[in-house]
């Protein structure tokens, strides 16, 4: 593991020390979706070299950047959590995408859907489908994101393709032709929690 690198948690407070040029491309950079720069790089081999040290820092700077308003930090880290492998993320990761569709940023909000559109995986889009948006064509992508790819996860799932799964979880299968593809009942759980700025 790099040596400039590390999370230590001192007084109930979790400190964090990464590169500067990596801090400085996360607070004044604007990284792109689907742009693998440094900034991703160094993270992802952060999550691959110590997963939960990663996951500490990663919720801690996304929980001050909400606090703190950093909008551009909330994008940067959005871009890099949306481009990292879910199986690595879950299943904090989908907690910080659910809590950015809940940012009152729009832009925040369809970075936090982009995650689950990336992702590509049954468990998350189904957190996703619960949720509803103020604004119509945020509800309109999240519900282009599930349909399109729910129904595609289904056809590998029944021919034997586990895409976004790797562990056959036979509840998995059971929402493949379920009321849960096409409709919002309203007897599904509704996520209505936002964060606190």
């Amino acid at each position: 593991m790099n040596n400039s690198w590390y999370v230590k948690q001192i007084d109930n407070k979790v400190k964090i020390s990464i590169p500067f040029e990596i801090q400085r491309g996360l607070i004044e950079g604007d990284l792109e979706p689907g742009f693998y720069g440094e900034e991703y790089k160094y993270f992802s081999n952060c999550l691959d070299d110590n997963s939960y040290e990663f996951q500490l820092f990663f919720q801690s700077a996304f929980a001050g950047a909400c606090r703190r308003s950093q909008k551009r930090l909330l994008w940067n880290l959005l871009v890099i959590l949306s481009e990292l492998p879910y199986e690595k993320l879950n299943p904090w990761g989908q907690f910080i995408a659910l809590s950015a569709t809940r940012n009152p940023n729009r832009d925040i909000q369809e970075l936090g859907i982009r995650c689950f559109e990336n992702w590509e995986d049954a468990d998350a889009l189904e957190l996703l489908h619960s949720c509803k948006f103020e604004e119509h064509w945020l509800q309109e992508y999240a519900d282009e994101v599930y349909e399109e790819n729910i129904n595609v996860l289904c056809k590998k799932n029944q021919s034997g393709e586990m895409a976004g799964r790797t562990d056959n979880k036979s509840s998995w299968t059971g929402r493949c032709g379920s009321r849960y593809i096409d409709d919002r009942s309203e007897n599904r759980p509704q996520h209505t929690f936002s964060v606190a700025g």
